[in-house]
């Protein structure tokens, strides 16, 4: 009986231990809270600054006796077996009152930073008198950087000044005002490296090798007086825009180290208007953070040039003409043999015009264009070229290109357009005009072919035939079929 009697007042007196624990926690952590509430009144009132100055002394004896009393606490709950109870209530307490006291520190260490020492020494009869004098200056704002490569210079200096080189501030600190001062990519850099004392030289060298790229900054403020909008008319505010666009890129170039300006904006210049291959080689074959100039590039691209020369040449020495036979045949079931083509293809990579043998298609080309329509249809069908596209090695017929005369709508160019005819009469006399080299054979008459000589055969012998225009005596032009022996001696 006397043992349940002796637990139970051993339960009442851990309540109790716990109740005055938790009292005397509540009481640090008031006068905590006290002191952040004149801190963050002492930012707004000037007058304000010499109580927090007091009180700040105090924060240490408070935070000592918070902890001591948390720590009862924990024992308390230990020795009732409800551990448990502390995850879930009183670790909350010790984790609000690690943020105040961290916003006091920063609080403290602003008022630190913006108070200077001014000493006036007054000369007297008996020697000289030094008075500290202390002068408040306007608070300055954490600079921010949200990745813009144009604003990563400023910030850089800013933020050493103020944050990385302030003996006074701690690891910790400064990779809390790192992540406050960075916005979007910039942020999205340092965002995954874990918030701690150690970690904050890794995010600050992280930040710098991805925005610290002379070469990237210099062109960026190229860009921007490149992409300066012509002055239109002359007043105040635009040439006033002008001059301080130009001064201020212009001299945030020259800030980067870059020695020979003009060089560089040559340089910009040319790399803008060249390939995008050539570029990309260019850019392989320097450093990274190089400035280069226009010397260096001219230098590169001559060399491709010989490479181009060289690798042309080989390739112009050992090339042939593709000729390409390509024969179809079609039989009818049961009867005579169909009617088989035999098409000349040639394949040529030139890209000369065939008219004045310069270096551009021939619908592009002004002399040709300038002659009249029978001259130009004539210089097509005598060139063996197509009456669509204008390409040698294939005719109308199997031409693919899908568009049409813009003026009549015929399956012809609109180059060769003729206004004396209609759309049918012009068509038909392009169909006409258009057969290039076409081997084709002709259906058989009969069943038997009978050549001439000793030897007769009952066997039906296809010869291939084409067609082809001669030119009479008076000059005009007359179609023709002709037979194509291919056992000829002749």
């Amino acid at each position: 009986m006397g043992r349940p009697k002796r637990q139970d007042s051993d339960n009442v007196e851990n309540k109790r231990s716990l109740i005055r624990a938790r009292a005397s926690r509540d009481a640090s952590l008031r006068s905590i809270k006290k002191i952040n509430t004149i801190g963050e009144e002492a930012k707004i009132n000037v007058e304000l600054r010499a109580l927090f100055e007091a009180h700040y002394l105090s924060l240490k004896r408070f935070t000592d006796q918070f902890e001591l009393a948390q720590q009862a606490v924990l024992n308390a709950l230990v020795d009732s077996d409800n551990v448990g109870e502390f995850e879930t209530v009183d670790s909350e307490v010790t984790d609000a009152m690690e943020e105040i006291c961290a916003n006091i520190q920063l609080i403290a260490t602003g008022f630190h930073n913006a108070s200077v020492n001014v000493v006036a020494t007054n000369n007297v009869s008996t020697g000289a008198r030094k008075i500290a004098q202390p002068v408040v200056l306007p608070k300055i704002e954490l600079p921010k950087f949200d990745g813009n490569v144009l604003d990563w210079v400023s910030f850089r200096d800013m933020f050493q000044s103020l944050v990385h080189d302030n003996p006074d501030i701690s690891n910790i600190q400064r990779y809390h005002f790192l992540i406050l001062s960075l916005s979007g990519p910039a942020l999205a850099v340092v965002k995954a490296i874990p918030l701690t004392a150690d970690n904050y030289v890794i995010a600050w060298d992280a930040l710098k090798q991805s925005f610290e790229n002379q070469r990237l900054i210099a062109s960026a403020h190229i860009d921007k007086l490149f992409s300066f909008v012509p002055l239109k008319k002359e007043s105040l505010s635009s040439l006033s825009s002008f001059v301080h666009v130009f001064t201020e890129n212009v001299s945030a170039i020259k800030a980067l180290g870059v020695q020979d300006l003009a060089g560089f904006i040559l340089f910009h210049i040319g790399a803008r208007v060249i390939d995008t291959e050539t570029r990309r080689l260019f850019e392989a074959s320097i450093e990274q953070n190089e400035v280069p100039s226009l010397d260096m590039l001219l230098k590169f691209v001559e060399k491709r040039c010989k490479i181009l020369e060289n690798v042309g040449t080989s390739v112009g020495t050992n090339e042939k003409q593709d000729n390409t036979f390509k024969g179809n045949s079609k039989k009818t079931k049961g009867g005579p043999p169909g009617k088989t083509s035999l098409t000349i293809s040639t394949s040529s990579t030139a890209s000369k015009c065939p008219f004045c043998q310069h270096e551009h298609q021939i619908h592009r080309c002004f002399s040709f264009k300038r002659k009249p329509n029978t001259a130009r249809r004539k210089f097509v069908s005598d060139n063996s070229l197509c009456f669509i596209c204008l390409k040698p090695g294939h005719n109308a017929s199997s031409c693919t290109a899908g568009f049409t005369c813009k003026k009549c709508e015929g399956r012809h160019n609109t180059l060769l357009h003729l206004e004396s005819f209609d759309v049918k009469n012009n068509s038909e006399v392009t169909q006409k005009e258009n057969t290039n080299v076409q081997a084709s054979t002709s259906k058989p008459v009969g069943n038997n072919t009978v050549f001439a000589g000793t030897i007769s055969t009952q066997t039906t012998v296809v010869l291939g035939t084409a067609v082809i225009r001669v030119q009479d005596n008076t000059g005009a032009m007359h179609q023709i079929r002709i037979l194509l022996d291919s056992g000829s001696q002749v």
